[in-house]
């Protein structure tokens, strides 16, 4: 038996999503947390998987442009032409709210403003993980 690590190519949002539902099982937490997963330029993750704990709701845009930074800093010069996958899990049922869109907007702000490649940011809640595209969190916020 061989123990391949699990890299399926990410190559749309619905890839992305599934990806998610596949590693964050089963869903519901009683805070909000931020999953990372750094993307290679094969579109495939990486084994790694990071989990922030004992976020706030809506990031600081100041919290937000670090991590950025953090992970502009990991992206450049290992792996060029990458990107990250975010999930902001929040406990609670659908459907997407302000708050929601609030954060998803500062994260897209601030890896955007640090030239962070990012894949479609997808909402979990306690029921279902759903897609929060760049465009939707900003023109919602706006």
């Amino acid at each position: 038996m061989t123990n391949t690590p699990f890299a399926p190519q990410l190559l749309t949002q619905v890839d992305v999503q599934e990806f998610w539902r596949t590693l964050i099982a089963p869903l519901g937490r009683h805070e909000p947390r931020l999953y990372v997963a750094l993307i290679g330029p094969d579109h495939r993750p990486l084994p790694l998987l990071q989990e922030i704990a004992e976020i706030p709701a809506v990031m600081a845009p100041d919290q937000a442009e670090d991590l950025a930074l953090f992970l502009r800093r990991t992206l450049t010069g290992r792996l060029d032409g990458g990107s990250v996958a975010l999930l902001h899990c929040r406990p609670g049922p659908p459907p997407v709210t302000a708050e929601d869109r609030a954060a998803a907007s500062t994260y897209y702000s601030a890896l955007g403003g640090r030239g962070v490649a990012c894949e479609v940011l997808h909402l979990g809640t306690d029921l279902d993980i759903l897609p929060l595209p760049a465009d939707e969190a900003r023109a919602l916020t706006a």
